[in-house]
């Protein structure tokens, strides 16, 4: 090959002024990057975009979460009642920390509003379901065998019948929320074709971004993901303007080594924020977690234990911070709903998500999780106005049975200043699981003279039993057939952690002494709960 120097030289001239050019065209970006490329809409407002707008720009693989955080994916939460999918709620938490909090669409129909569509691996062929739904494969943990995408939905609030909406020619937009800011790294679609099907918004520490979900090509039925690496993400929204639905989200969340936990379920079975594990059967209220002690701040939280196996009954906090009452908050398993009432005012039913703000403090309640805020002066970690959180309560209850409950603490430094039954370093109790009384956090005056309501006073006192003493009487095969039980809704999830199988010898021995399979869908459901939190 004969190469002519004269010819080399003009190629090269000619290489040059086209890196110019392109250099100076990377700089216009970046320098209108503000104004343009992350610019973002109104959730209410049809997007007006020309078909060469250039979206948010994003990496092509994940960023490395920092430390004390760790990568998790996450595939939703099924709609209680709704086997094969149901309809969403404002206000609905459908994941770790994620609620919706909004649906708006353009076209006056069809698109009614937002879904999960759940499919099991053993029965693909759901009634109801588009095709192309129906190949989304088992993206979910083995505990949960599930395939559910959040989609907007086209068939109303009929059980098992979930179809993603086309708007045809408009848009449908859902409006998420995370109840704190996260680094959210990717999301997975499902049956996305086209580039333009689905557009996400987001908020990400003030600056609003938006960038396109990756089609398929016209594909059927397949998947794809998109890598955001956005930090402090907060609001974001899903506009669709085809069919299609999403499948996963991956977040940065706090790792359980730096979370200490403590729980109450069943029996109640306790385990305390450092993991002493005990079996209380006794009646009564008593003092399960107080914080104080830091910043004029005092939470204090009252449990009520009622019946023969002295279930959990009745929950109350009362925030007393700045040395005085503040506030109120009651739940009970008569309606599991959960009721507040400040200084001088009526009891009042929640209407959650609710943020209830004071001097220096403040309470998020959503759905199964209340989360504790406090000034934090001296830290510019992710917190609320200025705030960080201390503790997160999940919590499940099932109206006329009981209610689980767990706290986690956000930092290891705070477990210090709690007090209660899940405090650590409490003083072993002998050898013996059975543990009769815990005589130092019970409490001997009234609900009512401790913040509670009269109505919720009346049925706790209702739902107490003679004392009675309780042995148990399972049996080798009664609890072999427990043990199959709990499997059944705890799968997996028993054997990840010490803690986990404590979930699941617990589970037996609730099953096993007449609690029935309530007892094990309450335990994987506040489980599942405590898991979310990051």
């Amino acid at each position: 090959l004969a190469l002519n120097f004269d010819d080399f030289c003009i190629s090269h001239r000619i290489a040059m002024v086209i890196g110019a050019v392109v250099a100076l065209w990377a700089a216009t970006l970046a320098a209108a990057d503000e104004n343009c490329l992350l610019q973002t809409f109104p959730p209410t407002q049809e997007l007006q975009v020309e078909e060469s707008t250039m979206a948010d720009l994003v990496l092509d693989q994940p960023i490395a979460c920092p430390e004390g955080f760790a990568d998790f994916s996450y595939n939703w939460t099924g709609v209680a009642g709704f086997p094969n999918g149901g309809p969403l709620s404002n206000g609905q938490e459908i994941g770790p920390n994620i609620e919706l909090v909004g649906f708006n669409e353009t076209m006056g129909g069809p698109c009614i509003g937002a879904a999960i569509w759940n499919i099991t691996n053993n029965d693909p062929a759901s009634p109801g379901a588009d095709t192309d739904l129906q190949t989304c494969p088992n993206n979910n943990v083995a505990s949960a065998p599930f395939c559910n995408i959040l989609v907007v939905q086209q068939d109303g609030s009929a059980a098992g019948k979930v179809n993603d909406c086309n708007p045809g020619g408009g848009f449908a937009q859902i409006n998420l929320q995370f109840t704190v800011p996260i680094t959210l790294i990717a999301l997975n679609f499902w049956d996305i074709e086209q580039n333009d099907d689905l557009q996400i918004f987001w908020n990400s520490d003030g600056t609003p971004g938006n960038a396109f979900a990756p089609g398929t090509g016209g594909v059927d039925g397949t998947g794809s993901e998109l890598f955001l690496n956005k930090e402090k993400v907060t609001t974001w929204s899903l506009r669709f303007t085809a069919s299609g639905g999403v499948n996963g989200v991956r977040y940065c969340g706090t790792t359980t080594t730096t979370t200490p936990g403590g729980d109450v379920t069943g029996d109640p079975h306790i385990r305390t924020l450092d993991g002493n594990h005990y079996l209380l059967l006794n009646q009564g209220t008593f003092s399960l977690w107080r914080f104080s002690g830091q910043a004029n701040v005092d939470w204090q939280i009252y449990t009520r234990y009622s019946g023969h196996q002295s279930f959990t009954k009745g929950l109350l906090l009362v925030d007393q911070s700045a040395k005085r009452f503040r506030r109120a908050l009651e739940i009970t398993a008569k309606d599991c709903k959960w009721r507040t009432r400040t200084e001088g005012n009526e009891w009042e039913v929640v209407q959650h998500p609710e943020l209830f703000s004071g001097e220096g403090t403040a309470l998020n309640l959503t759905r199964h999780h209340l989360r504790f805020f406090m000034n934090n002066k001296h830290d510019e970690n992710d917190g609320h106005d200025g705030q960080r959180e201390v503790a997160v309560l999940s919590f499940r209850c099932r109206p006329t049975h009981y209610m689980n409950l767990a706290i986690k603490m956000r930092r290891a430094e705070d477990v210090k200043f709690v007090e209660g039954e899940l405090r650590a370093a409490r003083k072993p109790h002998g050898a013996s699981m059975l543990q009769m009384t815990d005589a130092e956090f019970e409490q001997h005056k009234s609900w009512t003279a401790l913040g509670g309501s009269g109505d919720a006073s009346v049925y706790l006192e209702a739902a107490d039993e003679a004392a009675t003493s309780f042995v148990s009487k399972c049996q080798e095969s009664q609890k072999a057939e427990a043990a199959k039980i709990c499997a059944k809704h705890l799968g997996e999830m028993q054997k990840e952690t010490r803690a986990n199988a404590d979930f699941f010898s617990d589970c037996v021995y609730d099953v096993c002494n007449g609690a029935g399979e309530v007892a094990a869908e309450l335990a994987a459901e506040l489980l599942a709960s405590s898991q979310e939190v990051m």
